[in-house]
């Protein structure tokens, strides 16, 4: 799996969802469901259970979501799509902006990718993510100077959030890969 999807699906899902309580909302019941069936590797289930959620798809974390585990599934196209639903109810968000493109980088558009996470960056200059995403979209240009000051800002910020064991792993992880070349 490729370092920056393998990120991203690390800091999204954690270490999966908090133990459902009995008051939880049901839409906070099926996007921790989802989520936890995600960091499983169910996929069919994570969008079967978020499609048939049909009453809040009005709700930006229902498509970013769905959009996910499209991705994650491989459905480029669906996932697309309903991560730019997302964007419509929620464009503020970094996250959408760097899920969407992780599609474009998937689909061996980095350039696309790079516009994206242009205005992620612009939505949140501290979410370390685009910047990961961006070093690797500038390294599949073969703009290594670009993607050394992209992967030295995901150092930054993420070493300024201290962040998960995971993300510990990560931010370790690009350093050796910068530090011999192989990044």
């Amino acid at each position: 799996m490729r370092l920056w999807i393998l990120a991203l699906i690390v800091l999204l899902l954690g270490a999966g969802s908090p133990a459902a309580r009995a008051d939880e909302p049901p839409l906070e019941r099926t996007l921790n469901a989802a989520r936890d069936a995600l960091h499983s590797g169910d996929y069919a289930t994570a969008i079967r259970m978020l499609e048939n959620f049909e009453t809040e798809r009005a709700e930006w974390g229902v498509q970013f979501w769905l959009g996910t585990a499209y991705l994650l599934d491989g459905q480029l196209d669906n996932a697309a799509v309903v991560l730019d639903e997302a964007l419509a109810l929620e464009a503020e968000r970094a996250e959408i902006w760097v899920q969407r493109a992780i599609v474009e980088q998937e689909r061996e558009q980095p350039e696309i990718a790079l516009q994206l996470l242009e205005v992620a960056a612009q939505v949140d200059a501290t979410y370390p993510m685009t910047f990961l995403n961006a070093g690797v979209a500038y390294d599949s240009l073969g703009q290594s100077t670009n993607a050394r000051g992209a992967y030295a800002r995901f150092l930054k910020l993420s070493a300024a959030d201290g962040g998960s064991n995971r993300l510990r792993r990560l931010r370790r992880d690009v350093l050796a890969q910068v530090a011999t070349g192989t990044r």
